[in-house]
């Protein structure tokens, strides 16, 4: 029989001695040949190696994520990144508003009155200006240059125009027409007869509208004087004595009341309501108080 080598090495596995046999096919149990032993060497197994590619698809896979991660902030930052603000002026203040607002600003407007009515709505100026390198969300203020349409206020009262013409940012001034006046409709006494400018004209703010009211007449001063000579006053009120001798209709009326003064000399007047000075429709009634005493 064959022994192992001597030389082998101490991670070998001893080798075990074995035999063969040949039998008989006739009498396999009674004919039979015991070959020569026969040794085998069997070899270790190998310990299988780290299976680094692991660690290469897992860092691939960072990789690819902070690649995602930065691609991502970069699209963001492009999203907002600074732009030239348009030029608007001259532009209608509709178009000026939406040409800054699809440029990514947001749009401030305030007024300027102007007296050119070609210019009325249009952008004067702007700022930033145009051209100007700023944030997206920048705030920019156009100047719009505006007139004021001027509003019919005919056959209104007096209070009512003046009403309507300021929330159109004019001033009034008033006229009066005396009672020489003629007009038919007593129903437009102190009512807008007239006004300039004109209805529908294109204005500068605070342009000063003339209103004219009537037909009016002027509450004459009676204080101080006789009962009958202030009753004479204000039945002419509003005409020239020269012209007309004595007016078929009054001009203003008295009411009287009395007020007792001692030691005071009767049939004076001592007050009056309205004032001096004061515009009433022809026809009108002014409150006098006269003195008496026993």
């Amino acid at each position: 029989m064959r022994s192992a080598p001597s030389g082998s090495s101490g991670s070998r596995t001893r080798p075990k001695p074995t035999r063969s046999h040949a039998r008989s096919e006739v009498d396999p149990d009674e004919d039979f040949t015991e070959g020569p032993s026969v040794a085998f060497d069997v070899a270790p197994q190998p310990k299988k190696p780290f299976p680094w590619w692991i660690l290469a698809v897992v860092g691939a896979v960072v990789l690819l994520i902070v690649i995602g991660v930065v691609v991502s902030l970069l699209v963001r930052d492009g999203g907002t990144k600074s732009g030239a603000v348009p030029a608007v002026t001259s532009m209608s203040a509709r178009v000026a508003d939406s040409t800054l607002t699809d440029a990514g600003f947001t749009v401030t407007t305030r007024s300027v009155p102007i007296s050119d009515p070609t210019q009325n709505g249009d952008v004067q100026s702007q700022d930033p200006t145009a051209g100007t390198v700023q944030p997206p969300g920048t705030a920019v203020t156009i100047t719009v240059g505006r007139m004021s349409l001027v509003p019919s206020v005919i056959g209104k009262v007096e209070a009512t125009a003046r009403t309507i013409l300021a929330d159109a940012d004019l001033r009034v001034t008033v006229r009066f027409v005396g009672r020489e006046i003629e007009v038919e409709d007593p129903a437009r006494d102190l009512k807008v007869l007239d006004q300039d400018p004109a209805a529908g004209t294109l204005q500068r703010p605070e342009t000063v509208v003339t209103l004219t009211l009537g037909p009016s007449v002027p509450v004459p001063d009676v204080r101080g004087r006789e009962l009958w000579e202030a009753e004479l006053l204000l039945w002419y009120a509003g005409v020239d004595p020269e012209r007309v001798p004595l007016p078929a209709e009054p001009g203003l009326r008295a009411r009287v009341a009395w007020v007792f003064l001692d030691q005071e000399r009767g049939g004076i007047v001592k007050s009056q309501n309205p004032a001096p000075g004061t515009r009433l429709p022809h026809g009108s009634v002014v409150d006098v108080r006269a003195s008496y005493f026993d």
